[in-house]
């Protein structure tokens, strides 16, 4: 039995990516796996990592994963992450373009031996960032909370990002926080339901 994956490493991109397939209305035609950990040298690696390690597995089974899809945070450097993809996928007999296309690569094995190929790199395959900056992009300009999230001091979502997230994170993560508390949710909960819809990795 063939599977289309969407390799992604954390169960926050899986779920977007699920949502906004959700949201357009199309039918689910793959599948997330959501590389937390793996065993790699000297111990567990996991996140953008474990993604790279893994890709090895899935280019010697076409038969099994005929499409493979890649979504990364670019994080400080794109053209770093970007270098780290590329350098697998020429590793295994692709043809790679010395820039990634702003609207993502699409690649197909010159051979045939390996699946098709897609890679996203967050927010837009042109800067640096994560997933959050990608989401924060789709916050309405007229949304009222969103500046008043960024501007009160002592804010309990801003204090928990602070410490648990990335300096792009901590304008996305309150912001997430506060819509859950006008939906009378817990934190995190819109996360995958009020606000992207659910998440399931098959479906």
């Amino acid at each position: 039995m063939s599977r289309k994956l969407l390799l992604v490493e954390g169960r926050d991109d899986g779920a977007v990516a699920i949502a906004l397939w959700n949201a357009r209305g199309f039918p689910r035609s793959f599948e997330v796996e959501v590389e937390d950990e793996i065993e790699g040298i000297g111990g567990e690696i996991a996140g953008k990592d474990a993604v790279l390690k893994s890709l090895s597995v899935y280019f010697k089974n076409r038969q099994v994963y005929p499409v493979v899809g890649v979504l990364l945070d670019a994080d400080e450097s794109l053209s770093a992450t970007w270098d780290a993809v590329a350098g697998r996928l020429q590793g295994a007999g692709y043809l790679i373009p010395s820039d990634l296309p702003t609207a993502g690569l699409v690649l197909d094995h010159p051979s045939g031996d390996g699946p098709r190929i897609g890679v996203w790199l967050m927010p837009d395959n042109s800067l640096p960032g994560m997933l959050e900056d990608f989401m924060r992009a789709l916050i309405p300009g007229d949304d009222t909370l969103a500046p008043e999230v960024e501007s009160t001091p002592g804010n309990r979502g801003q204090e928990v990002a602070a410490l648990c997230f990335p300096t792009s994170s901590q304008g996305f993560h309150p912001y997430m926080a506060g819509v859950a508390k006008e939906a009378g949710q817990a934190d995190g909960v819109v996360y995958y339901q009020g606000g992207f819809g659910s998440y399931s990795s098959s479906g």
